[in-house]
């Protein structure tokens, strides 16, 4: 009878151990899901603030178009109506899922065709600055999109500027012939404190090649009796152009460097085609047929590769202007590495260095444009940005100057075109409408980082405020 109970008590050790065993191996479970609903608790609460956020910051986009749609406006003024320096707030802050809100508005530069979104912006004060107007014809100066004009505003004859699309910022005091097309939208404003100057829309400092390596000069290539091809590069002179068929300007950059010191070049009776059309651009003059016509190997998109169009740079003394029966079409300069605007005229000021700044300074000194009298056609796709100088568009009731890309200049004289379409200054934004960038921007909540919703809207300036949302864009 003993051994047995020996052996009882044997079974009862190792029972112990495997309860043991079992309690451990538990224990280890359990601190597992522990630890792994800890770490999901932590997941759905991140998770769960990040919802917030980002829902709080699209409810503040999409109210901010609501009130586009609805014709808000901040103080007396509609709400984004006129490219500014700043973004405007749509109203005070929002409370949106136990967050702030703050919406703001701006008509979208980094993405407008033309001079940051103006149709045209005087840059000088002066007495000699400013908008002339002159008649020739007493047919009214139409410009297309927002004006900002820091000079006076001074008529010879009896033509009237008109504004459309756009407001007129009249900062030299507001003339009775100074008239905005009428819509629930645009008016003649007062100026208030100045605005700065709005970039180039191609970085002058980040253009690729400016030819300083070669002087070109006079080096073309006669094509066929009647076509000149001329390549990008620098030029110490004018462009030999010939005044029978086309002159082709092959794409790219041409750098005019102290041009007959001082001289005006003036170039009359020629026809010349720059460069080749971009995505938004499309040909008025019908010069690429001609120029085909007369055996110009015209480019493709596919041999200019990431660029298109011409641009004239400006530098030193150097001042172009077009005379007669010219014809010229300039398509605007854009690089894909270098931003997405477009420029078709641009003056030196210090992106190259003190010894290539352009000395042709002054409301007074004509840079760029077409004289007095002539019957040129000229056609600007990009922006023509002279800031420190005068830009023209004079000429006769044939004439045709148009300056699609907008103007930047001290001065501009405006009188060619009797014709209903003979004069364009415009910031191509379409046919009356707007793009304007709304920001929604949540605060800042214990160790979260700010959420920032960001909505481009294309609003037609009808009645209805038609809004077409183009891009949606959520970043931390």
């Amino acid at each position: 009878m003993t051994a047995p109970t020996r052996s009882r008590r044997h079974d009862e050790g190792s029972a112990l151990v495997m309860v043991l065993v079992f309690v451990l191996v538990v224990a280890v479970i359990i601190g597992a899901l522990l630890n792994q609903s800890f770490t999901t608790y932590r997941t759905a609460r991140v998770a769960a603030e990040i919802s917030n956020r980002v829902f709080a910051a699209n409810g503040g986009a999409e109210w901010g178009v609501q009130q586009i749609r609805q014709g808000v406006t901040v103080g007396d003024e509609p709400a984004c109506a006129t490219p500014s320096g700043s973004p405007t707030p749509l109203g005070p802050p929002l409370q949106l899922d136990g967050r702030t809100v703050t919406v703001t508005c701006q008509v979208d530069q980094g993405g407008s065709v033309g001079a940051g979104g103006w149709a045209a912006f005087i840059t000088d004060a002066s007495p000699a600055g400013g908008i002339s107007v002159q008649s020739g014809t007493d047919s009214d100066k139409v410009v297309y999109g927002p004006v900002y004009n820091l000079g006076p505003l001074t008529r010879i004859g009896t033509p009237t500027l008109r504004v459309q699309r756009g407001d007129l910022f009249a900062c030299g005091g507001t003339a009775p012939f100074a008239t905005v097309a009428a819509t629930p939208f645009f008016a003649v404003r007062p100026c208030g404190a100045p605005l700065p100057i709005p970039p180039a829309p191609v970085p002058v400092e980040s253009l690729p090649s400016r030819g300083e390596e070669v002087a070109i000069d006079d080096t073309y290539t006669d094509v066929s009796p009647t076509c000149r091809v001329f390549n990008p590069g620098r030029y110490s002179r004018a462009l030999a152009f010939r005044t029978t068929g086309t002159n082709y300007l092959r794409s790219g950059i041409y750098y005019f460097d102290n041009l007959d010191f001082g001289t005006p070049v003036v170039h009359t009776d020629v026809t010349v085609l720059g460069g080749i059309a971009g995505p938004r651009e499309q040909g008025v003059l019908g010069l690429a047929t001609k120029a085909q016509d007369d055996g110009c190997p015209v480019e493709t998109a596919a041999s200019t590769g990431d660029h298109y169009g011409v641009v004239l740079v400006l530098g030193v003394n150097t001042r172009v202007e077009f005379q007669g029966r010219s014809h010229v079409e300039l398509f605007g300069y854009a690089n894909t590495a270098v931003g997405a605007g477009s420029l078709s005229v641009v003056q030196l000021r210090n992106e190259w260095g003190p010894t290539e700044v352009s000395a042709v300074r002054g409301p007074d000194q004509v840079i760029f444009g077409t004289g007095l009298g002539s019957q040129t056609e000229l056609v600007a796709h990009g922006t023509v940005y002279t800031p420190l100088a005068r830009v023209t568009a004079l000429g006769t009731a044939t004439s045709r100057v148009s300056f699609l890309g907008g103007v930047v200049a001290a001065g501009l004289d405006l009188q060619a075109g009797a014709a209903t379409d003979g004069l364009h200054v415009s910031n191509q934004s379409g046919p009356g409408s707007r793009t304007i960038r709304i920001v929604s921007t949540t605060n800042s909540v214990g160790t979260e980082k700010i959420l920032r919703t960001s909505a481009v809207v294309e609003v037609s300036n009808d009645a209805s405020r038609t809004a077409n949302v183009t891009s949606w864009v959520v970043e931390q």
